[in-house]
């Protein structure tokens, strides 16, 4: 393997079997069970929000890939963010922990915007894309937030 392209779905097809991994076979149940806030998503739309998700990674993947040792720091804070992504799936689904999940994604959603950060010195595309998934975190951690408050 050889190319960005190759390499960059790699990464993105082991970051999603670790999420079905760690989200394990109830996830759908366990959603399904939570009094949702009125502005949730209904259940369906959640994997389109993960392909959206999923194509901005591969494409900023991909851009850093192409970068050599320039975009080295850019592509490991990536990948980090992707597994990070992934470890979330452990709290909510697995351990089914509201408060830690909403917890976890504040920092996560800050670990995000330094990524970002990092994007925006390394390749501007890259960043852009990665900018429209942060410019949602916001959303998700209200979201999460009320997940969290009208089930406890």
């Amino acid at each position: 393997m050889d190319s960005p392209l190759k390499y960059a779905s790699v990464v993105c097809v082991i970051a999603v079997l670790g999420e079905a991994l760690l989200m394990g076979r109830k996830g759908g149940q366990f959603m399904r069970s939570l009094n949702q806030p009125s502005h949730a998503p209904p259940i369906w739309a959640w994997s389109l929000i993960g392909v959206a998700y999923y194509l901005i990674c591969f494409f900023g993947l991909y851009r850093l890939l192409g970068r050599g040792v320039e975009g080295r720091l850019g592509l490991i804070s990536l990948i980090v963010l992707m597994a990070a992504n992934t470890v979330w799936n452990y709290i909510y689904f697995r351990l089914r922990n509201l408060k830690l999940a909403f917890w976890y994604s504040v920092g996560y959603s800050a670990f995000a915007g330094t990524v970002l950060l990092v994007l925006i010195e390394v390749d501007h595309r890259a960043a852009l894309a990665l900018a429209t998934y942060v410019a949602y975190l916001p959303f998700a951690l209200l979201l999460s937030y009320r997940t969290w408050k009208l089930n406890t």
